[in-house]
């Protein structure tokens, strides 16, 4: 009897500690899924949640944060905010002028057209340089951000480059729902 428990503990721990270590934090996106689901509603919007994503805890009332840690299952890094302004002349969303861009560390990557919900808006897409992001180290020209306008609806992303396709299908799963 005292063999047989031993093994189940020793087999218990072999199968908890792989678990860390291939998911590390990611444990704490699963866990927000198996309470939450796939979905988030906020400001009358419901975005989709990706796995190895999860809502941010220090939400602004107008501002909805997601995010997702690097790990060896998941080796992408993320974070994702969608801000609510109040209503505003539309603004148009320009990219960094070269010297300011300088000074920010990064370079245009590009630009692109995304619709959320039922607006239609632009993306601008730059490189990061030399960035140290959420303690995971130096960038190596692999850290992105993306700025967003939909009208009074801000959208940025900051993370690795194999995550900015997570974040465009967040925006792009957008709806409006009913009150």
């Amino acid at each position: 009897m005292k063999r047989t428990s031993a093994a189940i503990i020793f087999v218990a721990a072999v199968i908890l500690t792989t678990d860390y270590y291939l998911f590390q934090s990611n444990l704490l996106a699963l866990a927000w899924h198996a309470r939450h689901g796939f979905h988030v509603q906020f400001q009358g919007f419901e975005f989709r949640v990706p796995l190895f994503f999860e809502r941010g805890q220090e939400e602004a009332f107008d501002e909805l944060t997601l995010y997702s840690y690097r790990s060896p299952i998941h080796g992408r890094n993320a974070w994702v905010t969608v801000g609510f302004q109040p209503a505003r002349p539309a603004a148009v969303l320009a990219p960094l002028s070269p010297d300011d861009a300088q000074r920010l560390g990064v370079s245009l990557i590009g630009q692109r057209r995304v619709r959320l919900a039922d607006r239609q808006g632009n993306c601008i897409e730059y490189q990061r340089d030399e960035l140290v992001l959420r303690d995971r180290g130096p960038s190596n020209g692999d850290l992105v951000w993306i700025t967003c306008q939909f009208d009074n609806i801000t959208a940025n992303f900051d993370g690795t480059r194999n995550a900015a396709p997570e974040f465009y299908t967040i925006l792009e799963s957008a709806r409006r729902i009913q009150n």
